[in-house]
């Protein structure tokens, strides 16, 4: 066999096996339809708990500490990484978001536990609970609308403009719906029944309020539905679709009935889980800094890992409703000590509220950059 013969084997020898480039995580099958399946595992069981065991207060604390709670804590990782902690002191906005805010949300619960405000200062009470209120609905649908852009990206189309903002304005319609639900008394108050507790508005305000709220809210999520119905997409739109689909009618029906609330947090509780997975695995860590290192070492064990969220966020489950304890006054040194430290817990979420709003901004070039090929491939060029 001559040389020219054995030139093409040669050539084949010397070239590299092709890389096989495995999907980024919002790429891949499984994370996007195991958020659209919680609706079926999660949502819809919750709900059934909610409307016919009304009275089962261990299934409601086991359903928020094994997913509510633990959703409050992992948020804290992001404490657990040098980079991330020096672009925290970067500036007077960061300085002021995740230092000072967490820091001021903390005094405060302390504040209100330490002088039993509720009881002395009502109106302060009643202002600061609908604050704390507002912002446990603003979260679900700010996380809502977030979630959604990742599946529109996934799905590869580009989508209108106006189509973002009826999805973003019809959150805020639920926001608002949620709210005056709240006013009612926790139910619809075109329903004529029972308020499940004092209202806090008459039903001359409620009323055309809540039929405002919710028709601006259907309205803006159909025109948002044409929007994405019209679209085409390299890899389908109708997870994207599914998903708004499933999370405006979780909302919408708490809206009607508040109790309802529980089973609307299951989907946002459950993709926050299976959206951080991946962030915490990719989080850069210092090994110069004692708190990077001890990070790594307990995110090399899963088993472990998972343990101390679960430890930490009964913490976080046992301290809701801190503002109910015992009088300071009434309580001795290490009873009061373990009431602090629970109030300190209850603290946390309205602290996760607020750091949400900021950790997943991916127009925030440090988080863009921290993030980059977790859940997409980047763009060549």
């Amino acid at each position: 066999m001559n040389a020219t013969a054995l030139a093409p084997a040669a050539s084949l020898a010397d070239t590299p096996p092709p890389v096989s480039h495995r999907p980024a995580y919002f790429e891949r099958t499984g994370p996007p339809r195991l958020i659209l399946a919680s609706f079926l595992y999660l949502t819809l069981p919750v709900a059934a708990v909610v409307l016919l065991l009304p009275d089962s207060g261990i299934l409601s604390w086991l359903y928020f500490w094994l997913f509510g709670g633990t959703h409050i804590v992992v948020t804290l990782t992001v404490y657990c990484s040098r980079a991330n902690r020096r672009h925290f002191v970067s500036s007077p906005k960061m300085l002021a978001v995740f230092v000072l805010v967490p820091l001021l949300a903390l005094a405060s619960y302390l504040v209100f536990f330490g002088l039993k405000m509720g009881g002395s200062v009502p109106l302060v009470a009643i202002w600061f609970w609908a604050f704390v209120r507002f912002m446990n609905f603003l979260h679900l649908n700010r996380q809502t609308f977030g979630v959604l852009q990742l599946f529109k990206a996934r799905a590869g189309g580009k989508f209108p403009a106006w189509g973002r903002g009826c999805e973003n304005a019809a959150g805020f319609a639920l926001v608002a719906a949620l709210m005056v639900t709240h006013a009612a008394g926790g139910v619809c108050p075109l329903l004529g029944v029972t308020p499940l507790y004092p209202p806090g508005l008459p039903m001359e305000w409620t009323v055309p309020l809540w039929v405002g709220c919710v028709g601006a809210a259907v309205g803006l999520f159909a025109a948002a539905v044409v929007g994405l119905v019209r679209t085409r997409t390299t890899r389908g739109r109708w997870e994207a679709l599914l998903y708004f689909t499933a999370q405006f009618v979780g909302t919408f029906a708490a809206a009607v009935y508040l109790p309802l609330y529980l089973a609307a947090l299951a989907m946002h509780y459950a993709e926050y889980h299976i959206l951080m997975v991946p962030r915490i695995a990719a989080q850069p860590l210092d090994p110069a800094s004692r708190i990077d290192r001890g990070f790594g070492w307990l995110r090399a064990k899963p088993v472990l890992f998972v343990g101390v969220i679960l430890l930490l966020s009964l913490l976080v489950t046992q301290g809701m409703g801190s503002m109910d304890f015992q009088p300071p006054a009434e309580l001795g040194g290490g009873t009061l000590a373990w009431g602090l430290t629970l109030v300190a817990f209850d603290a946390l979420i309205l602290v996760h509220y607020v750091l949400e709003m900021f950790i997943w901004k991916f127009s925030d070039p440090h988080f863009r950059k921290s993030m980059a090929g977790v859940y997409f491939t980047p763009k060549a060029g």
